[in-house]
């Protein structure tokens, strides 16, 4: 499941996120999410879930390597390394928790989380 939380448009907008848990993993606590097939049939034996907190403010788009700084801002820049944590999520999802061998998938998301599903459905199949 992908977080929404909407985008931030220029760079005011993306530094006022930043000291929020929609722009920094430094606020995020532990989260958990369970799978949505928990039937007694044991559908959901093989079942995993990825919760993916929504810290980029462009539906993990967007991947710069150095810091962009904030005009007017002295010594104020922002990361942006939304794409690189997808792929990081995805690479670590592979590995260690089966999913290079998932016949099925279903990627969930609300808000600016659901257009991540639309916008990285071929990179995540």
């Amino acid at each position: 499941n992908i977080q929404g939380g909407g985008w931030c448009y220029d760079e005011p907008g993306c530094l006022g996120r930043a000291g929020t848990a929609l722009g920094s993993s430094k606020f995020w606590g532990p989260s958990t999410c369970g799978c949505m097939n928990t039937a007694e049939d044991g559908l959901d034996a093989d079942c995993n879930c990825i919760f993916m907190p929504y810290g980029d403010g462009a539906s993990f788009s967007g991947y710069r390597e150095e810091p962009w700084p904030v005009p007017g801002s002295a010594g104020d820049v922002l990361h942006f390394r939304g794409l690189r944590n997808l792929d990081a999520t995805l690479e670590y999802a592979k590995e260690h928790l089966g999913m290079g061998d998932a016949a099925e998938m279903v990627v969930t998301g609300t808000s600016a989380g659901g257009l991540s599903t639309f916008l990285h459905a071929d990179r995540i199949a």
